[in-house]
């Protein structure tokens, strides 16, 4: 209801400024079910990520409308003051972006990425792009084995099978 009666509180849309047929920086964010990408052409930037906490277990759209806001997280500095057009393969998170969405999860989502925008005065636009013209989706679909984790139940099984108490690299990384 606020989402769609935004205007009203006396804040704006930064998409919904004059129609501009610059495109500005494109940005092509996709998502698959174990990772997300990034891809910025004008800066040979190639960038995927694996999903953690609960986006790990969200539906597609919910980590579609994610990896535009952790684009606008890693890269917002970068963007400040600029034309930004998010190129997006789903045509849920799009219209959400315009319309709102009835899924409050990827409503949130979407809120966080405008506001990072509006704080940064990034003038953003979310457009649709068909899949084969998506750049980011091969590089989201990579399955990489230097993102795998141990679950602690995988560690207990380990620690089972093996007949032994084992140790923790304490000084390893989440990667």
């Amino acid at each position: 209801k606020i989402w769609r009666g935004f205007e009203t509180t006396g804040l704006s849309r930064s998409w919904k400024r004059a129609a501009r047929t610059d495109a500005g920086l494109i940005i092509y964010t996709d998502a698959s079910r174990h990772a997300g990408a990034i891809v910025i052409e004008r800066w040979k930037l190639s960038e995927k990520f694996a999903w953690e906490g609960k986006l790990a277990a969200s539906h597609i759209g919910i980590k579609e409308a994610a990896a535009i806001r952790i684009a606008l997280e890693w890269y917002g500095e970068k963007l400040r003051n600029k034309k930004v057009t998010f190129f997006c393969d789903n045509d849920s998170v799009v219209q959400g972006a315009i319309h709102g969405s009835k899924d409050p999860r990827m409503n949130e989502e979407l809120i966080r990425s405008w506001s990072i925008a509006q704080n940064k005065n990034i003038d953003m636009k979310v457009e649709w792009v068909s899949t084969k013209l998506q750049k980011a989706d091969a590089p989201s679909r990579i399955i990489d084995s230097r993102e795998q984790k141990l679950t602690r139940a995988g560690f207990e099984y380990l620690q089972s099978f093996l007949n032994k108490q084992l140790e923790i690299d304490v000084a390893a990384t989440v990667n």
